[in-house]
This record gives structure tokens, C-alpha cells and sequence, in this order.
């Protein structure tokens, strides 16, 4: 729709601009640099597993995940950003977006109901 010329983008919730759409500023570059939002996608195992399980879970995606097809088919293809990181790195980045968006919520001022 965008390309089509039937929806402008106004902003993108990133920290830098998208390879898809260059001339779109960022939020980082406006005047609410705290309003940035991630799109992240994450594999989670149920409570208990263990750990040969998580790290097996782990290689085996990461390995997927380095293929340059599925690279081309569902990364570059739709401007994101691949971050493979660790279990205990995708924790802390949850840790870190759930402070990041309390953080908005306060500034925003918005109640639960």
C-alpha cells in the first residue's frame, strides 16, 4: 500500500531507518526518542525444560536462521533486522523492553481500567 502510494508512513518505532523505506524518519530522530518500540519474534520452551533442551532448541534455530535463503525470504526481504542471540540475552531483552514500555505508559499517563 505504501508503494502503491495509498499510505504514507509518517514515523517507524525503530532507532534507525529501514532499508525499505529510507526517507521515513525514525522516532528516535523525533520529538519522542523514548517511544521506541522492537518487533521481536522469540521461541520459548515451557517452564522446567532443561537446559540440554534449551541450548539444543538454540543451535538448531540458530542454524536455520544463518541459511542465506531463509535470510533472503524472511529478513532482508521485509528490512528486519536478525538478532540471534542467547536464551539468556532474549531474557534480558524482554527484561529491558517490559521497563521500556512501563516507562512509556507512565509518561503517557494511561490507567488500567
Amino acid at each position: 500500500m505504501v508503494r502503491a502510494g495509498r499510505v504514507k508512513p509518517l514515523t517507524l518505532t525503530g532507532t534507525k531507518r529501514a532499508a525499505l523505506f529510507p526517507d521515513v524518519p525514525t522516532v528516535a530522530e523525533s520529538d519522542c526518542p523514548y517511544a521506541v518500540l522492537w518487533l521481536w519474534f522469540g521461541l520459548f520452551a515451557p517452564g522446567g525444560a532443561s537446559r540440554q533442551v534449551v541450548d539444543r532448541i538454540h543451535r538448531d534455530v540458530t542454524a536455520i536462521l544463518k541459511r542465506p535463503e531463509f535470510i533472503e525470504a524472511y529478513i532482508t526481504k521485509f528490512s528486519l533486522d536478525l538478532i540471534a542471540n542467547s536464551p539468556a540475552e532474549f531474557a534480558e531483552a524482554i527484561r529491558a523492553d517490559v521497563t521500556s514500555i512501563g516507562e512509556m505508559v507512565k509518561a503517557a499517563g494511561a490507567r488500567p481500567e
